[in-house]
């Protein structure tokens, strides 16, 4: 069984050789050829394109939409792009220059052309396999490993934490943070709320939103706290009520959500992506791009602790969903189908 990844260190353990680092042509080829079953966890055609030319049995991991996007994630330096294959092309034609839009007609239609004929296609989440239709296609989420608990940190009771909302991303423009600053106006103004906000993250558009935050008048209330890490970060966790993912691009997945359910928020997200397929019923939803919807959100969750309380009650069977070991066992189940062991 030969796997190749990307971002992480070479590994062999018995049976399974994992390659993260580059490989020449000729090794990659020895691999796929010693290998009963491959797995190519994206949609990198390295290894994918050897497995099917080879005949040997593929599995692909598709961690976002690569098979229906130019760009991959629906997003480009402008916001959001088509998420179909012809839509895709034609925004992205007015965008390139000719050789790249060329590179790019071939890529996705060969990314396609192999992915139909994979022995199996394994999408992050249910919205990504909507988003991307394939035969042969089922649900697998990435594992979570979560940190262990620290018992000299005991775990602060939700109506006792400091913080009211949390904030944990990249500033980059599809997190939508911008869109919780203007949440935060809109309750100051409708509701006369004025909720705490810890910003943790780096990133762009960190001044541009820091700036915003000023000219909302949110000064007091807006802490950015730059990048946490560590014992750090989990501090800044354990102050905090409610973790705020407002997404404005379609999250593939969002494992984020998964780690502030862990460590005892109840998180609001955006409803289009994979984030509120991660949540539940331990998390509440609001529309993408939507500082209304946000705000009525989050007025009725910071006015009802008991609404809190009943998400948090669901929070262990989301969170156990996403265990390492949970997810290796479907792996497994899917690994052996195709090429049952000796």
């Amino acid at each position: 069984f030969f796997q190749a990844e990307d971002g992480i260190r070479d590994h062999c353990v018995t049976g399974v050789q994992t390659c993260a680092l580059p490989i020449s042509l000729r090794q990659r080829l020895r691999l796929v050829l010693a290998a009963d079953l491959v797995h190519a966890n994206g949609a990198s055609l390295d290894t994918a394109l050897l497995a099917v030319l080879l005949r040997r049995p593929l599995v692909i991991t598709h961690q976002g939409y690569q098979l229906v996007s130019v760009d991959g994630l629906g997003w480009g330096a402008d916001g959001p792009t088509p998420l179909t294959p012809q839509a895709s092309l034609a925004y992205y034609r007015s965008r390139l220059p000719p050789h790249r839009w060329w590179r790019q007609v071939l890529l996705l239609r060969l990314r396609r052309w192999v992915a139909h004929r994979a022995a199996a296609n394994v999408a992050i989440t249910h919205w990504v396999a909507r988003r991307q239709p394939l035969p042969r296609q089922r649900v697998i989420p990435n594992p979570v490993a979560l940190p262990s608990s620290d018992p000299t940190e005991p775990a602060i009771p939700w109506l006792e934490r400091s913080v009211d909302l949390l904030f944990l991303g990249r500033l980059v423009q599809e997190k939508g943070l911008d869109v919780l600053l203007e949440a935060l106006a809109l309750l100051q103004r409708q509701h006369q709320l004025r909720p705490s906000l810890w910003v943790v993250g780096d990133g762009p558009m960190g001044e541009p939103w820091q700036a915003l935050s000023a000219s909302l008048g949110l000064d007091e209330q807006v802490r950015f706290l730059g990048s946490q890490r560590g014992s750090a970060l989990r501090r800044c966790l354990s102050q905090a009520r409610i973790g705020v993912v407002p997404s404005v691009w379609e999250e593939p997945m969002g494992i984020v959500a998964i780690e502030l359910l862990a460590a005892g928020l109840v998180p609001v997200v955006s409803e289009r992506g994979g984030l509120a397929e991660c949540v539940g019923a331990a998390g509440l939803t609001v529309p993408n791009q939507d500082p209304p919807a946000l705000a009525a959100a989050l007025a009725a969750l910071l006015a009802d602790p008991r609404q809190a309380e009943a998400r948090l009650a669901e929070a262990p069977a989301a969170i156990a969903a996403f265990a390492p070991a949970a997810i290796a066992a479907r792996y497994l189940e899917l690994f052996n189908q195709l090429q049952p062991p000796r």
